[in-house]
């Protein structure tokens, strides 16, 4: 993009600060929205590197973040939180280290149960491609069924 590295390393880092001003971005996809913008690889990686030392690039806190609103949120079983993670572009080292002990996945596939009226047919493959077990939508639909009686 240019020729004096100095100067196309700062005019990438105010990009990539434009960028995450907007919304969190992953190094994947900060990465190639910085390389269609036209700065070279050595710029890409050097601002990067000092994002993340800068603390303004935090894909663990980033992680967390979509990790609830996958779950919480949207309702995905854990096997569909982790595919939605992974093609977003989280590293799958930390989507492997994440931690799930915070989410009570029976639970909520009991409140998708809950407010569909009861488990059928239908809504059973709806919660497999979810990303619900079968063992998980199991205990839901039981304790779907014990709090209504």
């Amino acid at each position: 993009m240019n020729s004096d590295p100095e100067k196309e390393l700062l005019y990438a880092k105010k990009a990539a600060y434009r960028i995450l001003a907007y919304a969190d971005n992953t190094e994947a996809m900060l990465r190639a929205k910085l390389a269609r913008r036209g700065f070279s690889a050595d710029a890409i990686s050097a601002a990067i590197t000092e994002l993340r030392a800068s603390g303004a690039l935090d894909e663990q806190r980033m992680l967390q973040s979509r990790q609830a609103y996958l779950v919480e949120t949207k309702k995905y079983g854990k096997r569909r939180a982790i595919m939605e993670l992974l093609r977003t572009g989280f590293p799958r080292e930390l989507v492997a280290r994440a931690d799930w002990s915070d989410f009570d996945f029976v639970a909520i596939c009991a409140q998708v149960i809950a407010r569909a009226g009861g488990l059928d047919k239908k809504l059973y493959t709806s919660l497999l491609r979810r990303g619900y077990s079968p063992a998980e939508i199991k205990a839901a639909a039981a304790l779907v069924a014990e709090e209504e009686q």
